[in-house]
């Protein structure tokens, strides 16, 4: 009996037939005296697996797949440890994720105080024209498991605009609600909403309508340099916590020209697919893209999200 694996071993991922009997001919490497978690009902783990080129030849007990060992094969004792499947990550966005860091760790928030002593603080560091933003603030992770209200907001920062904003939720405080022009009688988005008090005040979070926020979230201009290091450093950490295959979700021409430009260095990102989903519509997008799916870039694919089915360019589907 045979069946097919994906495994995350060490720098490796591969699509895999496995077979218990024993290998045809020596494997290059076996792991052993480990935990393989195989996923597989009949054998859900194993002690050691046997490699050869791009193939898994064997997966049992260590006396039986080290006795396939030949002179230049290579041992490789876990020492206990595990083996796991690679996991996939189907919406991320790399490049803008590393770059949100370029200029520093970004803060940590765990409850309204906390936000309120980094405004005060900003409100001493930065010039007084500048906007005072404050990233990556979600309820969920607030001990008061809510926003804070723009009354909070301005407590901190009474004569400065500020917005607490993680994307898809946004408080502004009285100041920038002002400057915005949004009031108690301001017409609701369509694709959003201003949230307000029982007495129908502006409590001054505004979830989604993205178009009327999208000059407050403006960043800096990066360089082609930066996302390649951007690019590099995440996939450096997908690597590390085992995410082994993931969809780059709303890409455009720049990010995947990032990609490109790893693949033509000969440093690719990830030993396996990555699929990039542009930002724009495919009729808008193609004209500009740098690359689609085909030979010549076979780890990459562009086009709408969908599921990656080969975890190695060099296997078979």
């Amino acid at each position: 009996m045979s069946f097919a694996l994906r495994f995350l071993v060490p720098g490796l991922l591969i699509t895999v037939l496995c077979r218990p009997a024993q290998a045809q001919q020596p494997p290059d490497t076996i792991y052993f005296n480990g935990k393989i978690i195989t996923m597989w009902a009949a054998k859900p783990t194993a002690q050691a697996i046997s490699i050869a080129g791009d193939r898994f030849q064997a997966v049992g007990t260590n006396a039986e797949v080290l006795k396939s060992a030949g002179l230049r094969t290579k041992k490789v004792d876990l020492a206990g440890r595990s083996v796991v499947p690679g996991l996939i990550d189907s919406h991320v966005h790399p490049i803008t994720s590393a770059l949100s860091e370029i200029d520093g760790p970004e803060p940590l928030f765990h409850s309204i105080p906390e936000i309120q002593d980094y405004i005060a603080t900003q409100t001493k560091k930065a010039p007084a024209s500048k906007l005072i933003l404050v990233p990556k603030v979600y309820s969920t992770r607030l001990k008061e498991r809510r926003y804070p209200t723009r009354q909070e907001l301005d407590q901190a920062a009474p004569s400065r605009e500020v917005i607490v904003d993680n994307g898809y939720s946004s408080v502004l405080n009285s100041v920038l609600l002002k400057r915005m022009g949004i009031t108690r009688d301001s017409p609701q988005p369509k694709n959003g909403r201003f949230v307000k008090d029982e007495k129908g005040e502006l409590t001054g979070l505004v979830l989604g309508a993205p178009q009327l926020l999208a000059t407050l979230r403006g960043s800096r201009k990066t360089t082609a340099a930066e996302r390649l290091w951007a690019l590099e450093q995440m996939q450096a950490q997908y690597n590390r916590v085992g995410i082994t295959s993931i969809t780059d979700r709303s890409e455009g021409p720049d990010g995947f020209r990032a990609y490109q430009t790893l693949h033509e260095a000969g440093r690719p990102p990830l030993p396996h697919p990555i699929r990039c989903s542009a930002s724009r519509s495919p009729s808008q997008s193609s004209l500009r893209l740098p690359f689609g799916s085909g030979p010549s870039l076979p780890a990459l694919r562009s086009g709408p999200p969908a599921p990656v089915r080969s975890a190695c360019s060099r296997c078979p589907p």
